[in-house]
């Protein structure tokens, strides 16, 4: 499991590591997807295929965002 304390806001983390029941953000794959798709959640910097990637800063970002209810 990442440290995300240490991390930089330009490291890349992999969609798996972002969502729960590991990761930082307080929603599931499906509900997080959604979130991307209507534009409330960071875009993916990267994807390939079986891959996703999103910068860390962004991921922050959004749960400060989320913390405040500005994604309400």
């Amino acid at each position: 499991m990442l440290d995300y304390r240490t991390l930089p806001d330009e490291a890349l983390i992999h969609a798996v590591e972002v969502h729960r029941p590991h990761g930082p953000v307080p929603m599931g794959r499906t509900a997080f997807n959604e979130a991307v798709r209507r534009g409330e959640a960071p875009q993916p910097v990267q994807r390939r295929h079986r891959s996703t990637l999103y910068r860390w800063g962004d991921i922050r970002e959004f749960l400060e965002k989320l913390a405040t209810g500005e994604n309400a």
